[in-house]
């Protein structure tokens, strides 16, 4: 089984959303791709998060990160979020007999944050708007609310 996850572009509010004010985040038509019938190259931090969240050994999906780099190197497109919710999607494809189509089902939302919070546990932080761009798509309005002094990122179509 493949997922995919697109990489993102903030165009508005990259680090004023820390702060509590809008950032307008559009996914880009560049994709990480996990497959579950090969063998990881690599682990990411952001993965062995996740499955650590979930309470599961392993094996890592493997992926290729290759449309969000040029030349070996990173491009800023989100590839750690957009490999974090590929791989996501593919270890809950273990379990399920298809993966939603529908961006507002309750299985994307699952799959978003379980893919927020292991991509904040390995990094220590950061807003999530690259996390909501690689789950939903399109182009979205992002806002960081504090609730009980943790950060529940805000996420709507535009």
């Amino acid at each position: 089984m493949k997922a995919r996850a697109p990489g993102k572009l903030v165009i508005s509010g990259a680090y004023a959303v820390l702060r509590g004010a809008p950032a307008l985040v559009t996914a880009v038509d560049r994709y990480v791709v996990a497959d579950d019938g090969r063998v990881a190259s690599f682990e990411t931090p952001e993965v062995e998060a996740a499955l650590h969240l979930l309470g599961v050994a392993g094996p890592h999906p493997w992926f290729s990160a290759d449309a969000l780099r040029q030349d070996g190197r990173k491009l800023g497109l989100g590839s750690s979020a957009a490999i974090c919710a590929a791989s996501v999607a593919l270890l809950h494809a273990r379990t399920l007999p298809a993966l939603p189509t529908d961006p507002n089902s309750d299985l994307a939302q699952s799959i978003y944050e379980l893919t927020l919070s292991a991509h904040r546990a390995a990094q220590g932080g950061g807003s999530g708007v690259d996390v909501a761009a690689a789950c939903f798509g399109g182009t979205l309005e992002a806002r960081l609310n504090q609730n009980d002094g943790a950060f529940q990122l805000q996420v709507s179509p535009v």
